[in-house]
């Protein structure tokens, strides 16, 4: 097993826009050699003028005064630095050889919003703390349909963990990514610590 970190990541943001809508919840689990070292959960105050739509409302259960008022969610900015905090105890951001590979279901959509988040945080430095590469557990369903014939009714992340008897919360990141991490290592074959 090779000594790279990984940062198992999931949002829950207020619509599909990354230019557009915010994050409202980022959970993170950083894994080093197949177990977890640490994790992060933060709720995520709206930047200013930021669009929320009615359907993510519905799929997260925030409600716009518990966004704007609920102590728990910190504002845009707070969180960032948070967030940079933690990454900072378990990489160091100058050392190429040390930078983290993301995981999740669908990262492809984490990233566009990760990527956003260090924009509006006026720091340019994100491809100093992530490999190009990363794994997205979608694909490896994908495989596993082609060559271990999985079929389920659909492939929405609660779906397919019922199918191999992982609890899920769905629409909680830290559920979601907890989730997904122990349907990587399952898909693998592996069961993860």
């Amino acid at each position: 097993m090779s000594d790279q970190k990984v940062l198992w990541l999931d949002l829950e943001t207020t619509g599909f826009n990354e230019w557009e809508n915010a994050i409202v919840q980022l959970s993170c689990i950083m894994e080093y050699e197949g177990k977890e070292i640490d994790r992060l959960n933060l709720f995520i105050r709206p930047f200013k003028g930021a669009m929320v739509s009615k359907s993510a409302l519905e799929v997260t259960g925030f409600t716009m005064d518990e966004l704007r008022n609920d102590p728990k969610f910190i504002p845009y900015d707070e969180t960032f630095n948070i967030f940079i905090e933690f990454l900072s105890k378990h990489i160091d951001r100058f050392d190429w050889n040390q930078k983290l590979i993301l995981g999740g279901k669908n990262i492809g959509f984490d990233i566009r919003f990760l990527r956003e988040f260090f924009i509006r945080n006026d720091d340019e430095y994100y491809g100093s703390w992530f490999l190009y590469p990363h794994i997205d557990v979608e694909t490896l369903i994908a495989e596993t349909i082609l060559f271990d014939d999985f079929r389920l009714l659909d492939y929405k992340l609660e779906t397919i963990c019922d199918a191999f008897d992982i609890e899920i919360k769905p629409h909680d990141s830290m559920s979601d990514i907890e989730a997904t991490r122990k349907l990587y290592w399952a898909i693998k074959g592996v069961d993860c610590e």
